[in-house]
């Protein structure tokens, strides 16, 4: 069953950047670079981006600590999320499921997802509106794709820095 579920989020992956490409490539004519991917500073934009999630970290932690106590007066434990279950179960079983969950997890869905959110949802949304309507929505939106009440929060500001890190470099 953890097989299926991760064949179907790679095939979902999957099917996201080929709507992405459809819309933005066969239909609006535009390259995939328009999605705001530079080919040149690449390297740049990436120390750019691991510097401000490295400063930005303490907030979303600090969101996390207060949820954590905020559930804790309610006597709530919020649910693993089931990647979290997978590597529970799986770990000894198929380690090769576990790495390939991981990868799945941790590089190819955020890559994915900044294709998605930043290069293509978030441009069509400051078309209309200006910049904060356009990452609000952006981040609610972000925020509700990872399905979880819990961590809804930290999951929108980073979406917020995200946002804010896409306007300063346009990549």
């Amino acid at each position: 069953d953890n097989g299926k579920l991760i064949l179907h989020g790679t095939f979902s992956d999957l099917i996201i950047l080929g709507l992405v490409l459809f819309f933005s490539h066969i239909k609006y004519r535009q390259s995939f670079f328009q999605l705001q991917i530079r080919k040149e500073n690449v390297w740049k934009d990436i120390r750019i981006g691991i510097g401000a999630y490295l400063a930005v970290l303490p907030i979303v932690i600090a969101a996390l600590l207060l949820l954590v106590w905020i559930v804790s007066l309610f006597h709530y434990e919020p649910p693993p999320q089931k990647v979290v279950e997978i590597f529970i179960e799986e770990g000894v079983r198929n380690p090769i499921l576990v790495f390939y969950t991981a990868f799945l997890a941790m590089v190819m869905g955020p890559v994915l997802e900044e294709i998605f959110f930043r290069g293509f949802f978030y441009p069509a949304f400051r078309k209309k509106y200006t910049a904060v309507p356009a990452a609000l929505v952006t981040g609610i939106f972000f925020a509700l794709l990872h399905q979880s009440t819990f961590a809804f929060l930290p999951i929108f500001l980073l979406s917020l820095l995200l946002t804010y890190l896409y306007e300063k470099t346009q990549s």
